[in-house]
């Protein structure tokens, strides 16, 4: 089942397109994976249709602006866009879920997933919202969303939160050598992480196939 609908993003820039894939009754699913880039969401469902009956998974796709892209995802670059896309991302598009189909969203059935810049304003939201998302997938991260060579930020508590991470072979080896340290950080600072390397580049084939692994990773270490 696919829903897609407009939200009011601000008063300068209008409405912005949120779609749903649900295999099921959404009041029956074990999780909802909020996608960063809405638009990856209907060939995601069709590629993992049978994969997401199985697991009980749906996709939330939030789109972006066309224009700004990297500023509204990568934090750092223009924490203006950043932060009116995150307000977006965690209140509007969650509000809309919780009345529209009267379901409970909780940190535990909550994941952010993402990839490119995509990846790093996943890794971002789930440092930054902790207690709305327990889990994060991060494909391929363009950007630096954290600055593994310093300590982390004053009153962040990764303890309760998994990160997993992936890029492909044939990718930058300073994106892979970033992933690597950002897992490596992580589990310094208390969280749960997995990083890997799949066949192939910065491609969806490769972020459709570890999306899938991200969620068996998440479901064999829940309660770790």
């Amino acid at each position: 089942m696919q829903f897609r609908t407009s939200l009011p993003f601000d008063n300068k820039s209008g409405s912005r397109d949120v779609v749903a894939e649900f295999p099921e009754d959404p009041t029956q699913l074990s999780k909802f994976i909020f996608c960063t880039d809405g638009l990856c969401v209907t060939s995601l469902a069709a590629g993992l249709r049978d994969e997401l009956t199985n697991h009980r998974v749906g996709l939330v796709g939030v789109h972006s602006s066309p224009n700004f892209r990297g500023q509204e995802y990568v934090e750092g670059r223009d924490e203006l866009h950043f932060q009116r896309h995150e307000h977006f991302f965690v209140e509007v598009v969650r509000r809309w879920l919780i009345e529209q189909f009267r379901i409970t969203l909780t940190r535990e059935n909550s994941v952010v997933f993402g990839y490119s810049c995509g990846g790093s304003f996943a890794v971002s939201m789930g440092m930054r919202h902790t207690d709305l998302f327990a889990s994060a997938i991060a494909l391929s991260i363009a950007g630096r969303p954290v600055r593994v060579d310093q300590y982390p930020p004053e009153g962040l508590d990764l303890t309760q939160s998994r990160f997993y991470l992936a890029a492909g072979e044939s990718e930058p080896g300073g994106m892979k050598s970033y992933m690597k340290r950002l897992a490596s950080w992580i589990q310094t600072n208390g969280g749960l992480s997995e990083y890997r390397l799949s066949p192939g580049g910065h491609e969806f084939a490769v972020w459709q196939y570890e999306l899938l692994r991200g969620i068996e990773w998440l479901e064999n270490t829940l309660g770790k």
